[in-house]
């Protein structure tokens, strides 16, 4: 496993553009170890080839409060600072995520992770430390392949869910059998998988949603179970998880409402990871639809 500390052999300033959601990206650093952090970090999104500049800048550079602090600027403006490459890392992250909101006001973005299998997707919501992106992990090893860990972008009209292939991120170690591989990118803060050493493959396509799975982890429970909901009830587990109800009318709940209307949605009561991700691939085994 690679960490924080090493330092990239680059010259500086290191640079690294993609495209997400139509949107090109760029993120410039002035500091060596943040190299291994952004690549890790983004290298799933397709690149951004042109010579043009990119619609969204991002720069990692040193400060003038001295020692080892940072500064992240978007477009030269100062958006915060820190000592940390993790939480460097961690500001990008959150960052480019709500700005994305701005620039695609079209789309519904909900705090999930997003998997695939046989060409249709399945949700993964839940607040921040309930356990989703461990399931997430614990279920690619299961069939399913990757589309995210943190953000589900839905076109409202269609129904289509957009890839957004960042790193997946845990914050504690997985439990056997699952273990991190090597090539996984630890800062104090996270281990980081990137997307293209996943024990899956990854989607590139926006594709229809199968399923929503709302994800609570009960330590005291001895084995996993899903329990289907009512479209009122998947409504009041998926709304508090939509992160742009303002860009939308009547605060999105009319496409909620309709979202959990239209694909079965169930609570996933999690145990141990390898029995929830066993039970959760034999319950979907026959295919989402």
């Amino acid at each position: 496993m690679r960490h924080s500390s090493r330092q990239q052999a680059t010259t500086l300033p290191g640079r690294l553009c993609f495209n997400v959601l139509g949107c090109s990206v760029e993120v410039r650093w002035y500091r060596h170890d943040f190299g291994d952090a952004a690549d890790a970090a983004f290298r799933g999104f397709a690149p951004f080839c042109s010579k043009g500049r990119a619609e969204l800048c991002y720069s990692v550079d040193t400060d003038n409060l001295g020692g080892d602090q940072s500064v992240v600027l978007r477009d030269h403006e100062p958006i915060a600072t820190a000592r940390d490459v993790g939480l460097l890392l961690f500001e990008v992250q959150r960052d480019l995520v709500v700005t994305l909101q701005r620039l695609r006001p079209d789309l519904l973005f909900f705090h999930s992770a997003v998997l695939q299998r046989d060409g249709v997707a399945i949700l993964l919501a839940a607040p921040s430390g309930s356990g989703k992106s461990t399931t997430c992990w614990g279920l690619l090893h299961h069939g399913f392949d990757y589309m995210s860990d943190e953000l589900a972008p839905i076109d409202p009209q269609t129904n289509l869910v957009y890839p957004y292939p960042v790193a997946l991120t845990l914050k504690s170690a997985p439990a056997k059998p699952y273990c991190l591989p090597v090539d996984a990118f630890q800062t104090a803060r996270a281990a980081y998988v990137p997307a293209d050493v996943l024990p899956a493959v990854q989607s590139q396509e926006p594709i229809p949603i199968g399923a929503v799975l709302f994800v609570r982890y009960s330590p005291l429970e001895q084995k996993p179970h899903l329990r289907s909901l009512t479209a009122a009830e998947a409504t009041v587990f998926l709304y508090p998880n939509l992160l742009n109800a303002l860009a939308h009318e009547s605060m999105g709940l009319d496409q909620v409402i309709r979202l959990t209307s239209s694909v079965p949605c169930y609570e996933l009561v999690s145990a141990g990871l390898k029995s929830t991700a066993s039970y959760v691939a034999s319950y979907f085994t026959t295919g989402l639809s």
